[in-house]
């Protein structure tokens, strides 16, 4: 009797620990939900208009821009999310998620909140697993949540242009860079609790810069190698004609290095001094 009710108030302990992790964090999620949706919102938004200011440019000049491998033609709504809506989406939303993740970690370190929480009843891999699954949930919410608000969008500007098969794949990629970037930063969190949300953002934005210059010099086959070290560029080889044609080798390369750090950093912070 004893042992099921241990087992019971362990359960109650671990979702009442899942639930307060959403709760202190609340306004912040509201902010940036709100924030990244209102960008997709414009940046769709915009479609019309940039069809009108493309027909408003002159013959010559338009057939330099596109000699030159820049086109501003958009024959759906799909084809001119899929180039121009990465930014928001893949960006913004690992910005918020890493620094999601980072909070769920620091946040405990500060006041001496470690004391009360790592010395209760819950153990710490109980704690751990429980703040991963809050970050993978959030990681899978924002997705959603993204997804319905773009399509609403789309739907008001242009229902006819709306191709949903590379849409789908467009956010399942950039599901699954989520995944690995909340992952890969909980694990160097685990590794060094105590470092703040600076490289939350680092992270992201580094291996974002990297894809800059992997899109920019994909032309030169000695420097393609490039393109591996970071999982962005997967979201941009996306079309309407092959929405499946993907390099995974980038992905594959970042899942060993994910498991890796959060296996390092799983021993680790069970060995820490609290």
């Amino acid at each position: 009797m004893g042992c099921k009710m241990d087992k019971t108030m362990k359960k109650r302990a671990i979702n009442s620990l899942y639930c307060l992790e959403f709760n202190l964090q609340k306004k912040s999620i509201i902010w940036w939900f709100a924030v990244l949706a209102v960008l997709l919102i414009i940046e769709i938004a915009f479609y019309p208009l940039m069809n009108m200011m493309i027909g408003v440019i002159p013959d010559d000049v338009y057939n330099d821009f596109t000699d030159a491998g820049i086109s501003f033609s958009f024959d759906s709504v799909t084809e001119y999310f899929l180039l121009q809506g990465v930014e928001v989406l893949a960006l913004g939303g690992a910005l918020f998620l890493c620094c999601f993740v980072a909070s769920l970690l620091t946040r405990d370190f500060k006041g001496g909140q470690s004391e009360l929480l790592y010395t209760n009843a819950l153990n710490r891999n109980d704690i751990i697993m429980t703040k991963y699954a809050n970050a993978l949930t959030m990681t899978v919410l924002f997705n959603v949540v993204m997804l319905v608000v773009e399509l609403l969008m789309m739907c008001i500007v242009d229902i006819k242009g709306i191709v949903f098969v590379p849409l789908i794949t467009l956010f399942l990629y950039c599901l699954i860079l989520h995944l690995i970037l909340v992952s890969l930063v909980f694990g160097i969190y685990l590794l060094k609790v105590k470092s703040g949300f600076g490289i939350a953002i680092a992270i992201p934005l580094l291996l974002y810069f990297v894809t800059i210059i992997a899109l920019s010099i994909s032309h030169n086959d000695a420097l393609k190698f490039i393109e591996f070290l970071t999982p962005f560029t997967l979201l941009y080889e996306i079309t309407i004609e092959s929405p499946f044609k993907v390099n995974w080798y980038s992905f594959a390369i970042y899942v060993v290095v994910v498991l890796a750090v959060l296996g390092f950093g799983y021993k680790k912070f069970k060995k820490r001094d609290l």
